[in-house]
């Protein structure tokens, strides 16, 4: 970057941090604000203005934790801005790391915890993370390496020498050597001393493939819950079996045993008990049979109590989370469908606040500007959307298209197709697009 070159780094910063805003998801984007971040830091800054440069960083950081639950990317740009003056700040870049996995920024995640374990090696939550990524993205190796250096700070705590064994017990499975040790007569077991902890490794590594695993787990767990009614992980556990096996009506049971336990009940986990009950309805429907007397009015009352229940509940946790903009996004999508346009212009409005959601919340704006007959507005939205978007991808190319539908139902056609035909040079098999353009020169004119 020319600007980093010459050493401008608060022109580099500008750049990078709008690139960001626009693109949240481009690794190398965020990875190089940080350098220059770094660069700048290390030019050699005065003790005077590192403290004056820090001192609001606390406003920063206590922003980004309200909004982690309901809202990680509001949440990563909060840490960003502390990271920006003060780049080795460790809770910053944990934060950024945590909000980086709610929002499966893995590579993102990845680097900014790689950053903290070289800053602080001894930080037992965050690299404890970090292997456990590693092992996710089947490098156990390293995950071994983060745990061998944790142990050597923490050499009396036999909770992490366990989770360090266990790591080197799955690094042995995935890479085969269960197999090896088995020809040599050894067992899985001898791998790891404590039996009961091997047990529970092999039995729920199995968890969801194997059914008969599932029911063991299933008899295990509730036996335990009978002691442990207040025990939320188990609950949890026990409700996403359930689900698993697609029986979601014993998974609703236990999902609403939640709610009678305080700050039991998160954002992910209502969004869970949301995707149980639409799945429910869906397999209540699927179930009908054809010959039972009156099979499609039940099966139209069917669905439309679902659709009833899908609004209703998206609504309600609209109201119970209202700075999560991405479930704005979701209920305007929900009202655009049902015809609530007016409704849901002002909820994809305030959608757009959320970086992630902004393009995708301006097509269906423009939809509804069009549906109410207000196609210049749609059409000024969208130019001014394709224009922000520099890569050609199905984001865009939705934006394209339905730019072209718009201005060709305004009698617009030249310009219609040329938003096609930008669609057509990289993906003729996008939606219909193929047949749009054909039709355009097979009349050889500009009308309809």
């Amino acid at each position: 970057m020319e600007a980093l070159r010459k050493e401008n780094y608060d022109y580099a910063i500008e750049l990078l941090t709008q690139l960001i805003k626009k693109e949240p998801q481009c690794i190398d984007a965020r990875m190089k604000l940080r350098d220059v971040a770094l660069a700048k830091q290390a030019k050699g800054k005065s003790f005077f203005k590192k403290v004056m440069s820090t001192a609001g960083s606390g406003a920063h950081l206590a922003r980004a934790q309200m909004a982690m639950k309901e809202n990680p990317e509001e949440a990563l740009s909060e840490v960003e801005m502390i990271l920006l003056t003060d780049p080795k700040n460790v809770l910053a870049l944990k934060l950024s790391a945590d909000a980086a996995l709610a929002l499966e920024f893995i590579e993102t995640a990845k680097i900014t915890l790689q950053i903290v374990h070289k800053l602080a090696p001894e930080d037992r939550e965050a690299n404890s993370k970090l292997a456990n990524l590693y092992c996710d993205l089947d490098e156990p190796e390293k995950a071994e390496q983060i745990y061998a250096i944790l142990v050597k700070h923490y050499p009396d705590d036999q909770d992490l020498q366990m989770e360090a064994k266990n790591i080197s017990a799955r690094k042995t499975l995935n890479r085969g050597g269960y197999e090896e040790a088995r020809a040599e007569g050894a067992t899985f077991r001898k791998l790891i001393k404590d039996v009961d902890e091997a047990e529970r490794l092999e039995r729920e590594a199995r968890m969801v493939k194997d059914e008969e695993t599932a029911n063991t787990l299933l008899t295990e767990y509730e036996a335990r819950l009978e002691n442990e009614p207040q025990n939320t992980k188990l609950i949890v556990n026990i409700a996403e079996i359930y689900a698993a096996q697609k029986n979601f009506y014993r998974s609703l049971q236990y999902y609403n045993l939640l709610e009678g336990i305080d700050g039991a009940v998160d954002a992910k986990i209502r969004r869970d008990m949301f995707d149980a009950s639409v799945k429910r309805f869906t397999q209540a429907i699927e179930e009908l049979q054809p010959d039972i007397p009156d099979y499609e009015e039940t099966k139209a009352a069917y669905i439309a109590e679902r659709d009833r229940f899908v609004m209703d509940d998206c609504r309600d946790r609209v109201e119970r989370y209202p700075t999560d903009m991405a479930l704005r996004y979701e209920y305007g999508q929900l009202l655009y469908e049902a015809g609530r346009v007016s409704d849901a212009i002002a909820e994809l409005q305030r959608a757009q606040a959320n970086p992630h959601h902004r393009l995708k919340a301006q097509i269906l704006i423009s939809k509804c500007f069009a549906e109410q007959g207000m196609r210049d507005l749609a059409v000024a939205g969208l130019q001014e959307a394709v224009n922000e978007k520099n890569t050609m991808d199905d984001e865009k190319k939705d934006l394209l298209y339905t730019l072209g539908v718009i201005l060709h139902d305004m009698a617009r056609y030249d310009e219609s197709i040329a938003q096609f035909k930008q669609i057509y040079a990289v993906d003729i098999g996008f939606r219909d697009i193929a047949k749009r353009v054909s039709d355009y020169y097979s009349r050889g004119s500009s009308s309809d």
